[in-house]
């Protein structure tokens, strides 16, 4: 069975690496439209600037941006599996409205949201009587720049933030959101083209310094567990429908919510596809659970499932060095080089290289961004899981490596959200649909 790892956003190469080491043919190809340097990887997994066309190959996709979803859906009605990618997946993660509407649709409800084709059409918004004694969160569409997001209920300096993008961002197109007091979730569905067969249960946090300060870089800490049952705000029902009626592609499905302190349930946004950082963090759980990632992507592109009998907790933080998470100049080699340490045992078990190729008889960073990878932990409980991913990060050596260290907020929010959705019980079985 071969992989080929269409890897616009460069995402893949943990998988591509695990997936090597549990017997797979692989291919990893890093398209020419990516902004991603061909180097990454090599030495370490066959790569491909091309498509790879192979008919007993099964094609995944950690981005659906740009031209990677049409390349899926080609893929698809050439009869090749594809997993991640697609018309509609590209859809419902670019266009933050359509993925409220829908939503909405299937029984969720939404803070109030408007959008707009400028952060300054926002800003005269801001001045109107309807969005008067209301706090507001502006979130970018489509291809816009992700990281600016913002989120604080004082409208003064949402005003000051708007007025700044503007006049960097000037036709960058989004939506304001009523600000609700919460933790956010993101249940996190697996889906094989006919029925819902696993909920995952995640909690990340975005900011790149302690105590949630400094930029949104996606993601610095997570926490994902097997959940129990599916959430109890979703009808599954209706959900596995829209879901079938679409022809979304096999795969993986974030829904991520704010939950209030009195328990409501509000809609923010969705992420149908492969690429982020849970996606390394729920590995060794499959390996606890008597699976492999492997496995699990055959299954699913077949239509099939797995049972996955665990019922630990995985908790994961970012390891990066400078200038992450901002970006390099144009010629500015940055992070390009760096060598990177990992204990052997630990490589692809616990620790996961977004970035990396051979130098002789070790590995450096091939990107100038800085974003080395991702080290785990597991445990029956979160703060269990904290523990020995302090252990993991005895296993990596990188020089002037940084990652965030402060668990404590980070776990009270776990806590409150598992308490709700708690995670399945060992020896129970896999499925949750």
């Amino acid at each position: 069975m071969r992989f080929v790892l269409m890897s616009y956003d460069g995402c893949l190469l943990p998988w591509a690496m695990v997936l090597q080491e549990e017997g797979y043919d692989v291919i990893m190809v890093i398209p020419k439209e990516s902004d991603i340097p061909h180097t990454v990887g090599e030495g370490i997994v066959p790569i491909s600037r091309k498509i790879v066309y192979d008919s007993e190959a099964i094609y995944v996709f950690d981005s659906n941006m740009g031209a990677a979803w049409s390349v899926a859906e080609h893929l698809k009605s050439s009869g090749y599996p594809v997993l991640g990618g697609g018309r509609i997946n590209g859809e419902l993660e670019r266009d933050r409205s359509l993925a409220v509407e829908i939503m909405t649709s299937l029984g969720l409800q939404a803070p109030t949201t408007y959008e707009f084709s400028s952060p300054a059409e926002a800003l005269e918004f801001l001045d109107s009587e309807e969005a008067r004694d209301r706090s507001w969160v502006w979130k970018p569409e489509r291809d816009a720049e992700s990281n600016f997001s913002f989120v604080d209920p004082d409208v003064n300096r949402l005003r000051a933030f708007l007025s700044y993008v503007s006049k960097k961002y000037p036709k960058s197109p989004g939506i304001l959101q009523e600000y609700v007091e919460g933790v956010t979730f993101a249940p996190s569905l697996w889906w094989n083209g006919e029925e819902i067969t696993h909920w995952w249960g995640l909690v990340e946090d975005k900011k790149f310094r302690h105590r949630g300060v400094g930029p949104n870089t996606g993601c610095e800490l997570s926490c994902v567990w097997l959940m129990k049952e599916p959430p109890d705000f979703l009808d599954v029902e209706s959900l596995r429908k829209f879901l079938y009626d679409e022809e979304v592609s096999p795969g993986e499905m974030d829904i991520t919510v704010q939950v209030s302190r009195d328990g409501d349930v509000y809609f923010l946004e969705t992420n149908p596809r492969y690429g982020w950082d849970m996606d390394v963090t729920y590995i060794p759980l499959l390996h606890e659970g008597g699976t492999s990632l492997g496995e699990v992507l055959v299954e699913k592109s077949s239509g099939g499932s797995v049972d996955i009998d665990t019922g630990l907790y995985a908790v994961s933080v970012r390891l990066s060095v400078p200038p992450y998470p901002y970006v390099p100049g144009k010629g500015d080699s940055g992070a390009k080089g760096v060598p990177v340490f990992v204990d052997e045992e630990y490589l692809n078990s616990r620790i996961f290289l977004y970035d990396g190729r051979k130098d002789g008889d070790h590995i450096v960073l091939a990107d100038n961004y800085g974003l080395v990878g991702v080290a785990v932990g597991v445990g029956p409980t979160p703060e269990d899981a904290v523990e020995d991913l302090s252990n993991t990060l005895e296993h990596v050596h990188v020089p002037d490596l940084s990652y965030r260290a402060d668990w404590e907020d980070f776990l009270e929010d776990v806590r409150f959200v598992a308490q709700k959705f708690p995670p399945k019980e060992a020896g129970r079985g896999g499925r949750t649909d």
